[in-house]
């Protein structure tokens, strides 16, 4: 019995561990930095200009085949284009939704075929690109109909993350049009945030550094009283 007792902690101690697997994603990322957030303002684009948006699939095992349903507001964004880069099969742009509905679908299917143990990783599934077309912010939604399957037909569950769009005037903080009291409000109001804090407001950090400081509240003062 005591020798059991001495080399239990041994035991425990050189046992291998198992490793905890990341979870598998399909993701809508802005390809210029990586993260959900495709912020753009007056000052950097114009309507007219386009801009990539990759969908992508991370941590997955065994991919055999997917399909992509990327939704975004048509009255906001244009598609103009698409590119497959996992696998190839279809893109079936949908620019002309029903009547009393504003948003439109992306359509992308990939199939390795007979391609065996199927893909593992991360990758870019689709690029997409879309116009600017006026002032305003919505999602781009990762519909129901997407997919991942296995390389024997079956579904990989997966966790799936959108992305915010955002086009407005250079320091209109709350997207209303006009640069005034109510955006040094509302950068107040985030002040000394960073991501992951609760009073967190991407779209107070103006200057894009990672945190809401006086140099954010100087470009409203500067741009102050501006409008569409």
């Amino acid at each position: 019995m005591l020798l059991c007792g001495l080399l239990l902690p041994v035991l425990l101690i050189c046992s291998p561990r198992v490793k905890a697997t990341d979870p598998t994603l399909a993701r809508v990322v802005n390809p210029e930095t990586g993260d959900g957030w495709f912020n753009f303002t007056t000052h950097g684009k114009n309507v007219g200009d386009v801009f990539l948006v990759d969908v992508t699939v991370d941590n997955v095992t065994n991919l055999g085949s997917w399909q992509v349903a990327l939704r975004w507001n048509t009255s906001l964004l244009q598609y103009i284009g698409g590119t497959m880069i996992l696998f190839y099969n279809s893109l079936i742009p949908e620019e002309h939704p029903p009547p009393m509905f504003t948003d439109g679908t992306l359509y992308a299917a990939g199939s390795d075929g007979p391609r065996w143990p199927g893909f593992n990783g991360s990758a870019v599934m689709v690029e997409v690109v879309l116009r600017v077309l006026g002032i305003g912010q919505s999602n781009l939604t990762l519909e129901s109909d997407t997919f991942l399957l296995d390389n024997h037909g079956l579904s990989i569950p997966f966790t799936s993350l959108d992305a915010s769009y955002r086009y407005y005037v250079s320091a209109d903080v709350n997207n209303d049009g006009t640069v005034n009291m109510k955006d040094i409000a509302d950068a107040v109001s985030a002040f000394n945030s960073f991501p992951g804090k609760s009073n967190w407001n991407p779209y107070a950090d103006l200057n894009n550094d990672g945190t809401v400081n006086m140099r954010d509240i100087a470009i409203i003062i500067f741009n102050f009283n501006k409008h569409l």
